[in-house]
């Protein structure tokens, strides 16, 4: 590798003269050193929350980290979504500064280890309204930060980040922003104790703070009356406004819940009397935003539950939830989503003869803070003792040598995500993880990906032999590597 400048470099060894004349002109086009070496613009903040987390000199995994942050560490981030080089886009980085020097930090160690919190500049301007008693602007992103101010109820602050990593907190799952009293001081705080709304719903957000006994909650209302009112303000009467943002785009009142539906609510509060809920849920599908839902209803023409599950049950017949479905709820118990049972619907999948454990794949319409529209899960059974092993559609069995494996495959973008679980002393163990570009093959007690080979620097076909509770590569004529 060639440095140019701190944070710049060339991959690779120089081979000629023409490639350092390359490079010079290139210095020469951007200004000079100075102007190739120019900072990029921050774009963020990352914090180590767990044990630590790795940075990499360049947007791949490597053997030896550049260096090792530790916790309370944080770093500057300058990029996000920087696809990793041999991956593509199948593998995500954030591109970072410590100090002076810059390296890259895996979007895993947010996603899958939990290590990071990236807070990342809000795209449009949001303001924020303190719902609870009072509210502690911190140091940092993390309960053991210094206090830096105390907000008040009704207080409205700007919004300057919004963080990665969801995080429960006195029962309420939400995420941590960056926010500026409207005396200028700077902190962090707990998005769970604040109402949010874009920069230009700002006076709406602010009438809030004046209704009797406002407050944030989380639940669900279903609506009841044959012809519901809906409301922008209840003290005012005034109706739904369309030309409200969303946080999903704009408000979509012509989509409001019709009767015997139920939608997310995020705050109550009273008006003479009636209590009114406000809807507060995004309408979308799998491809993006398609719009939000921002309206109060009243008590009269809505009902409110903390409990879809057990709602539906009242209103379905009261059936007895099934085994799986049991599993399902106590997998979610804290996410904030529920199921829906009346809708349902169980499949076993093929497990060979003489194992002591079945699996089901329950499809289920779930709606909540992290889950919505209908799931898949996949729950294994021994003796009607059921356990969730993750939301999954589909997944794949076999013996070998006694032990019953199960393969399960995730992808959100080109790279499949391919988890290797073994049955043991009645659970399913994960004992490796591997990316492919398509769905495995399986060959007891081989498993055939389609990923990145290093010996040959392309994509070729690896295989990989479970050994109890592990996994081996296996070499093309067949030995071990």
């Amino acid at each position: 590798m060639t440095t140019i400048c701190a944070g710049h470099s060339i991959t690779g060894p120089v081979k000629s003269t023409i490639q350092i004349l390359f490079v010079s002109l290139l210095i020469a086009a951007a200004g000079g050193v100075a102007g190739a070496c120019k900072k990029s613009e921050p774009i963020g903040l990352l914090f180590v929350v767990g044990d630590r987390a790795p940075v990499f000199s360049a947007p791949e995994v490597v053997r030896n980290p550049q260096q090792l942050l530790q916790r309370g560490q944080s770093a500057v981030v300058l990029a996000q979504r920087v696809e990793d080089d041999r991956a593509g886009d199948r593998r995500l980085w954030y591109r970072v500064r410590v100090g002076d020097r810059e390296g890259y930090v895996a979007y895993d160690e947010t996603l899958i280890r939990n290590n990071v919190m990236a807070l990342i500049n809000v795209s449009e301007a949001q303001v924020a309204l303190v719902t609870g008693d009072s509210l502690r602007l911190r140091s940092g992103p993390t309960l053991r930060s210094g206090v830096a101010a105390t907000l008040r109820r009704g207080d409205v602050v700007d919004v300057l980040m919004e963080g990665s990593l969801p995080q429960t907190i006195e029962n309420r799952r939400s995420i941590w922003l960056k926010v500026r009293s409207k005396n200028g001081i700077e902190g962090f705080a707990f998005a769970g104790f604040l109402e949010r709304a874009p920069a230009a719903n700002a006076a709406e957000l602010a009438s809030f703070g004046g209704m009797q006994g406002f407050q944030i909650t989380r639940g669900f209302v279903c609506i009841t009356g044959v012809s519901p009112r809906y409301f922008g303000n209840p003290a005012l009467g005034t109706p739904p406004d369309a030309t409200l943002q969303t946080g999903c785009g704009l408000n979509q009142v012509s989509s409001l819940p019709a009767p015997g539906e139920c939608a997310q609510v995020s705050a109550v509060a009273a008006h003479q009397n009636i209590k009114y809920y406000r809807i507060d849920e995004a309408i979308g599908n799998e491809y993006g935003c398609e719009g939000g839902r921002l309206a109060w209803v009243s008590q009269e023409d809505a009902e409110f539950t903390d409990n879809l599950t057990a709602y539906d049950q009242q209103h379905n017949g009261n059936p007895e939830l099934s085994p799986q479905m049991q599993a399902v709820v106590a997998y979610l118990n804290g996410s904030g989503a529920q199921l829906i049972p009346s809708t349902a619907k169980l499949a076993a999948l093929d497990v060979p003869e003489g194992q002591p454990v079945q699996l089901y794949n329950l499809s289920v319409d779930v709606q909540g803070e992290q889950y919505r529209g209908t799931q898949s899960f996949l729950v294994s059974c021994e003796n009607q003792q059921c356990k969730t092993i993750g939301y999954f559609e589909g997944g794949r069995t076999f013996a070998y040598d006694g032990v019953l494996y199960l393969v399960t495959s995730y992808s959100e973008r080109a790279e499949m995500s391919i988890a290797v679980r073994r049955y043991h002393n009645g659970e399913f163990q994960q004992i490796g993880e591997l990316y492919s570009s398509e769905e495995p093959e399986i060959e007891a007690p081989l498993i055939h990906i389609s990923g990145w080979d290093e010996s040959s620097n392309q994509v070729s076909r690896i295989s990989y032999r479970v050994e109890g509770d592990h996994l081996t590569r296996v070499a093309a004529e067949g030995g071990a590597q």
